[in-house]
């Protein structure tokens, strides 16, 4: 039955984003519940669905009633716009990423990555990214067994990081020097969050970083 699980979830399966593939079992979910307008017809046809790929039943309509509520309200709401076309990758994990900060994590090894404040991160066996992750990962959960797993994971870009992270991130300075050509003393700059450098080096105006720098 295991087997025939897996096999019936690999349809499902979006590369590089495990929650991609739960939208796509969203998607087809919601495909079968709209064909047909008789509403017994249409729950046994949905029940078949979830018997046929091994999902529950109950959870996928625990879905259906929570997006009815969200699009209840957003459609009340006169400075929200429903998307006319689907959401891009970006458009999709950037949102994500807002809720999931602390559980990022920056590729050490194969499937081994650096997460926030020390932590070690795998990512966890069943995920589409195992074997195929990218440089920065961020997961929806950390989970702790025989290790510490990254759990329903997707490929993100580090430059999303700092404009959603904001206040929460550290910089340090080094190497203030005058530079002829802006005509000003310049510093590097290094960005940090939960101990994960973010931006490694990037150049800054020495005077603009705070009073102490400004007066020297």
């Amino acid at each position: 039955v295991e087997a025939e699980a897996d096999i019936a979830h690999a349809k499902f399966k979006v590369h590089p984003s495990d929650f991609l593939t739960f939208l796509k079992m969203w998607e087809e979910f919601n495909n079968v519940s709209f064909k047909s307008k008789d509403k017994k017809k249409s729950r046994s046809q949905m029940r078949k669905f979830c018997r046929s790929h091994f999902l529950s039943y109950q959870r996928l309509r625990e879905w259906q009633d929570i997006y009815e509520q969200i699009t209840t309200i957003l459609r009340a709401e006169k400075s929200f716009t429903m998307n006319r076309q689907p959401s891009s990758y970006d458009d999709i994990h950037y949102a994500i990423l807002s809720g999931f900060l602390r559980n990022i994590g920056f590729r050490k090894g194969k499937n081994i990555y650096q997460g926030a404040q020390g932590k070690e991160l795998m990512t966890f066996p069943g995920s589409t990214l195992f074997n195929k992750g990218g440089q920065w990962i961020m997961a929806a959960e950390l989970v702790e067994t025989t290790r510490l797993y990254a759990r329903v994971a997707a490929n993100i870009k580090v430059e999303w990081i700092e404009p959603l992270a904001g206040s929460l991130c550290r910089s340090s300075y080094s190497d203030p020097r005058w530079e002829k050509k802006s005509g000003q003393v310049i510093a590097n700059e290094k960005v940090t969050l939960f101990g994960l450098v973010i931006v490694a080096s990037r150049k800054t105006n020495y005077a603009r970083i705070n009073d102490t720098t400004r007066e020297e």
